[in-house]
């Protein structure tokens, strides 16, 4: 979805008030964000998410990235070993 957008805009656009909201200035342009403006595309695919502890605007592609990486971490860590060596059965000892 991010390079949808990137792609078909040049740069991430962002919404200048969720920059407003974390304390960035808004309207500023950089290169890799612009200000999302009338003739932006597919606008609601951009940096539109406040994120407020980190003073950062993310997208919604870039909560599908950061979920599904969590997802990955966690499926990897919950696996199960299936190289599990069996244990040889007791040998009763011998009587004479």
């Amino acid at each position: 979805m991010n390079a949808l957008v990137i792609g078909l805009n040049g740069r991430m656009p962002y919404d200048p008030a969720a920059s407003a909201a974390v304390g960035n200035a808004p309207g500023l342009e950089g290169p890799k964000n612009a200000p999302a403006g009338a003739g932006t595309r597919l606008a609601p695919l951009g940096d539109i998410i406040a994120v407020p502890l980190i003073r950062k605007v993310a997208s919604p592609g870039d909560v599908l990235i950061s979920g599904g990486t969590v997802a990955l971490v966690v499926l990897a860590m919950r696996r199960t070993r299936r190289d599990h060596v069996t244990p040889a059965p007791a040998v009763a000892p011998a009587t004479a």
